[in-house]
This record gives C-alpha cells, structure tokens and sequence, in this order.
C-alpha cells in the first residue's frame, strides 16, 4: 500500500490524484514495473495507505504534505512555548496539562506512520487545544476584552474562578 501511494506521489507530485481518490485511483498504480505483494489489498478489500503522510502526499500532493506537517509543527511549538511560560509563571498544573497535550501531539504524529489519520478527530482536537493553551498563556489579565465565554482562564485564574464556586458548607442547625 506503501508503495502504492509512494508511485501516485510521485506520478503527481504537485496535485496528487484528487482529495479521497486514493482507493479508486490505486488499482492503475499496480500495473507498474515493481513488486507489490498484496494485489488484494487493493483490487477486492480497497484499503488505504495506512500511512497518513503517505496518503496525503499522494491525494493532495506536495502542498497538501507540507501544509498537514506545517500544521503539526506550529501546534507542538504552541504547546512547548505554553508549557514553558505557565512553567515561568508558576502555573505548574497548566505547565503540566501542555506537556501533556504536546506528547499527545507528538504520539499521534508518530501513529501517523502506521494508521491513515487525516480526518482523525483526536488530532485535530490536541493541536486545537496546543493553541487554545497558548492563546490563554498569552493573553494579558488586564484585558477583559480578550476574554472568552468563561471569561479571563489560566491555570491561577481558572483556580481562583473554581474556589469561588465551590460549594458552601452550611453550619448543623442552619437552614439554606
């Protein structure tokens, strides 16, 4: 299937063979001089690449391989730089959570090896949140104009928010 994808990208290596045309376009490729062992793999079961890279440089070509790894680096960067200001900041649980989301990032990026991930909700939610922690690690308290929906949040912030709407424990004998 590999080699499959490796003969459509470099067939076309600027357009590829169209968004989703890798299982219809696939069977043209196997007349080619070279081995494929799995013939099957392609005629009867239409599988796909396996291999995320793989298939998008081979249904979208060149633009579309640098765009999706672009994408991946700009989000892992994202995720380096909050965990290293909430770190500076003393926000050590916010530092935590975008270490954490950037080695999510980085486990999908390496599945992407092995599995066709393109459409794959959880990377695209992990970059997301890599963002999302260096939009918040980066927006001034002092600006409640920036703020979102639940309002100004980091870690210290969102610690504060969570203390004031914790529950009140009433005193034996009191009513509510």
């Amino acid at each position: 299937l590999w080699t499959l994808a490796w003969r459509m990208t470099t067939a076309n290596p600027f357009t590829g063979v169209g968004v989703g045309n890798y299982v219809t376009e696939s069977p043209a490729y196997l007349v080619q001089p070279g081995a494929v062992s799995r013939s099957d793999l392609v005629i009867d079961q239409r599988k796909v690449a396996h291999n995320t890279y793989l298939q998008l440089s081979a249904e979208g070509g060149a633009p579309a391989l640098v765009s999706f790894v672009a994408m991946l680096g700009i989000a892992g960067a994202c995720g380096i730089a909050a965990a290293r200001r909430f770190a500076c900041a003393g926000e050590h649980d916010m530092a935590f959570l975008a270490q954490a989301f950037v080695i999510g990032l980085v486990g999908i990026a390496v599945g992407a090896f092995f599995l066709t991930l393109e459409v794959n909700k959880q990377l695209w939610l992990v970059a997301a949140v890599c963002v999302g922690l260096y939009r918040i690690v980066t927006t001034p308290r002092s600006e409640p104009h920036l703020s979102g929906p639940l309002g100004n949040l980091s870690a210290g912030r969102l610690a504060e928010v969570t203390t004031l709407t914790a529950p009140i424990r009433r005193q034996p004998g009191t009513s509510a």
